[in-house]
């Protein structure tokens, strides 16, 4: 098989394809702007008051504090979704949704 059919062959499946899913590391979060093991500053805005209070300085940080109620990692989760640049600046193509439409929940 040359490159140029085995091209035709991966894009031919990509178009018959219900859904893709993308498994990847920290670099895809981090290249739409959304740095989950590095501190910064779009973070600390957003999530102030938990960098005062509980000296969290990144989402995975904040994922693995044990928090002293489950109200307070709620709040952190339900913040981290809400507002994180993957959610926001991406919508994913959802088949539950409507085939080839643009997904606007979530975590659909």
């Amino acid at each position: 098989m040359t490159q140029h059919t085995a091209l035709e062959q991966a894009a031919q499946w990509l178009k018959d394809a219900d859904g893709i899913v993308v498994c990847a590391a920290n670099g895809l979060s981090m290249a739409a702007g959304f740095a989950i093991l590095r501190p910064g500053s779009r973070f600390d805005s957003r999530f102030s008051d938990f960098v005062q209070k509980y000296g969290i300085r990144t989402p995975l940080q904040g994922l693995q504090t044990s928090f002293p109620r489950p109200e307070e990692f709620s709040r952190f989760y339900s913040r981290l979704l809400t507002g994180s640049t993957m959610t926001s600046r991406f919508r994913l193509s959802c088949a539950r949704c409507a085939p080839s439409a643009a997904c606007t929940r979530p975590l659909c």
